[in-house]
């Protein structure tokens, strides 16, 4: 039996644009605003202006290119109607809903201490709750599997680098900025946490 569903392009394209931007709105708007209302302060610290700094950022350029080139790509074609199999929207969905759920417990999870990215001197929490008990960065891993969502309902070779490139970014931030970050202000607290828990894997 063919259970593939017919789409109209212009409806698989508003679908996915729709939900990147809902997705950004949520883990970045909604929590920057809740964040300054709960403490004054928006928890940015920018990604740094050395090499790993920008290294992220055109990662992050490649990735958001990738991801809505991918998704705008049926209609750039002109073709009137994408056919998309019935496996890949309940899987597609299904890693982007998880995802996204994985995503918005690890921020609340972080109370407080939520940051995007670090400010040398600053003092930081150790936060051991909710996903954190499992893994060492449950937002990333929860960004990583809604993306992956995406890639599964529109594979091709821009979405497998957009999300590719995500990940390459957020390593390069984990690895080379915040656990380093971590381990000069919170020491051997950080270090025996973080020994019995995977960076992105539990």
């Amino acid at each position: 039996m063919n259970d593939s569903i017919a789409l109209p392009d212009t409806v698989l394209v508003l679908a996915q644009l729709g939900a990147h931007i809902a997705w950004v709105a949520v883990l970045f708007g909604q929590r920057t605003l809740a964040h300054v209302r709960r403490t004054g302060d928006s928890g940015w610290r920018g990604l740094g202006s050395n090499a790993v700094g920008h290294a992220v950022k055109a990662c992050f350029a490649i990735a958001a290119f990738g991801f809505v080139g991918g998704a705008i790509r049926p209609w750039l074609d002109q073709s009137s109607v994408s056919v998309v199999a019935g496996w890949q929207v309940l899987l597609s969905a299904a890693l982007a809903l998880s995802g996204f759920g994985l995503a918005v417990s690890g921020q609340a999870a972080m109370g407080r201490w939520w940051r995007i990215g670090v400010r040398e001197g600053e003092a930081v929490g150790l936060v051991t709750s909710g996903p954190f008990r499992w893994v060492r960065n449950p937002i990333f891993t929860g960004m990583l599997t809604l993306l992956l969502g995406f890639v599964v309902l529109q594979p091709g070779a821009l979405t497998v680098v957009a999300w590719g490139a995500t990940a390459f970014a957020l390593w390069l931030q984990v690895a080379h900025v915040e656990e380093p970050h971590l381990r000069r202000v919170l020491g051997e607290q950080y270090l025996h946490w973080a020994a019995d828990r995977g960076r992105f894997l539990p």
